[in-house]
Formats: C-alpha cells, sequence, structure tokens
C-alpha cells in the first residue's frame, strides 16, 4: 500500500489524479484547486480510479470543473470527509465494457460525509450505451449539498463516441444494491433519471 497526504496541487490541465491498478492506497489532507479554469477548462477530474482494490480518499479539498470522484471500475473504495466545489459531483462511469468483468465492475463503493458545493450534480451514476457491467454494493450516507442542480442522477444513455446523454436508456450495466441515505442541502432537481427498469435497482432513504 501507499500513502499521499498533505500538498496542494493548482490548476491540473487535465485529470488531477488517475489511479490504475493500485492496492490499500490511501489520499488525504489534499488541496486540488483548478479554479482559475472556471468557465473554460474541461476534464479536470479530481480523482479517476480505474483497476483498483481498497482505495481510501478522505478530507480533501476539490476545486475543479468536471468530476469530484470519477470511479471507471474499482473494489472496495472509501470516498469521505471531502469537500467538493465547481464541478459534476461524485460520479461512478462512465462505465460499460464488452463483458460483466473487473475492467468494467464497481464495487463495495462507501461515499460519506461529503460535501458537494456549486455543482452540477450531486451523485451520478453514468453507464454507456450497448455495454456491459456491474455496479453492486454501493452506499451513499450523510452527504450534503449546496446549490446543485441535479441531487441524484443515474443515466444509461451515455455515449462516448458522442460525449453526451441519448435520452434512450440501451447500457446493459447492471446497478443493484445501491443505497442513498442521510442526503441532505439544497439541490435544484431531486433526480435526473434515465435508466431500463431491467437493469436498474436504487434504494433511497430517509
Amino acid at each position: 500500500g501507499s500513502t499521499l497526504s498533505g500538498f496542494t496541487l493548482k490548476n491540473s490541465p487535465f485529470r488531477t489524479f488517475s489511479i490504475l491498478n493500485s492496492e490499500k492506497t490511501t489520499i488525504s489532507g489534499l488541496m486540488l484547486d483548478s479554479s482559475a479554469g472556471d468557465g473554460t477548462a474541461k476534464n479536470t477530474d479530481g480523482f479517476d480510479l480505474s483497476r483498483n482494490d481498497g482505495v481510501t480518499i478522505t478530507g480533501n479539498k476539490i476545486y475543479n470543473q468536471d468530476d469530484c470522484l470519477a470511479m471507471q471500475s474499482s473494489t472496495n473504495t472509501v470516498f469521505s470527509n471531502n469537500y467538493c466545489s465547481g464541478g459534476h459531483g461524485i460520479s461512478i462511469g462512465s462505465l460499460g465494457g464488452d463483458s460483466v468483468t473487473s475492467s468494467d465492475t464497481v464495487s463495495g463503493l462507501t461515499v460519506t460525509g461529503n460535501s458537494i458545493i456549486n455543482s452540477v450534480n450531486g451523485i451520478r451514476i453514468k453507464t454507456i450505451i450497448g455495454l456491459k457491467g456491474l455496479v453492486s454494493n454501493v452506499k451513499y450516507t450523510n452527504n450534503k449539498l449546496s446549490n446543485v442542480k441535479n441531487a441524484i442522477v443515474i443515466h444509461s444513455d451515455y455515449s462516448k463516441s458522442k460525449g453526451g446523454y441519448t435520452g434512450s436508456a440501451t447500457s446493459e450495466v447492471a446497478i443493484q444494491g445501491v443505497t442513498i441515505s442521510g442526503l441532505s442541502g439544497t439541490a435544484t432537481n431531486l433526480y435526473d433519471v434515465v435508466a431500463n427498469a431491467m437493469w436498474c435497482r436504487l434504494d433511497v432513504l430517509g
């Protein structure tokens, strides 16, 4: 395992952290500040995770214009007590592959105690049309929103080639065992959902 803590990164031109094939990694107490790019910058994700196990990201501050967290695939991840401002929220996706393999699976994700401020989305799951995969055993607990457009977003209609939603939920990524509880704060819309009921199972509690 490895540990990163206690430093600042400013004005990332692209994704700040792309974490691949890591085990038992902890990232804490960082300041990721790309706020100078407001209005023009794109793809300034805070943390992108692919094919990892046992990553913990806690107590960081992220100012950007894209996903605070983007889970491409990984297992047993904790994202806790982070401050996310200005971007697209905390995301799973875009997710999907030719088959249900470890490379297109997000399982055992805990998202808890985070603050999402001045963002397009709060919590988002985005899967790719025509492709397969699995999202399972995901828990969102006690996260806070402020000035967010869409609190809970699930889209199974994302096109990578077009770079946007199609309106037709043809992704075959199964979404199951996802629980949202203790979500509070302010958002313009509670839900933005385009999903196929055959593939999506979500529980939203008080």
